[in-house]
């Protein structure tokens, strides 16, 4: 989790985990049109699934809201990786309630944007 403040807004980055990115596939690049970026996309790289929280003033927004593990295929997952902790348990950590969020942000229509929201934590708790 990173922590930082802009203006009157806390912000605080969380990572809910990694998952592998085949860039020149997901983006219909081929490497040989981007030489100078071959190393970015030869090969498949780590690419984290990030949330932001954003205090302001009454508002407890919650920007994007990954699970790690949650709708992810083989061709997702990194080999031998261990993920941190889930982010309800990053945002508990951080001293947010998930209680006291105001409201939600997605930022766009992935998996990995939206899956925590989707899917009962393994504790049953829905969290």
């Amino acid at each position: 989790m990173h922590q930082f403040h802009l203006g009157a807004a806390a912000i605080t980055v969380f990572n809910a985990g990694d998952i592998r990115a085949d860039l020149a596939d997901w983006f219909g690049v081929r490497v040989e049109d981007w030489p100078q970026y071959r190393a970015v996309f030869e090969r498949p790289i780590a690419v984290p699934m990030n949330a932001v929280h954003i205090a302001l003033g009454d508002a407890s927004v919650l920007v994007d809201a990954p699970r790690w593990g949650a709708s992810l295929g083989e061709d997702f997952i990194i080999p031998g990786y261990a993920p941190p902790p889930d982010l309800p348990a990053q945002l508990r950590e951080a001293g947010i309630t998930l209680e006291a969020i105001t409201h939600v942000v997605i930022t766009h229509a992935h998996f990995d944007h939206f899956n925590g929201l989707l899917l009962p934590s393994p504790g049953g708790r829905g969290e």
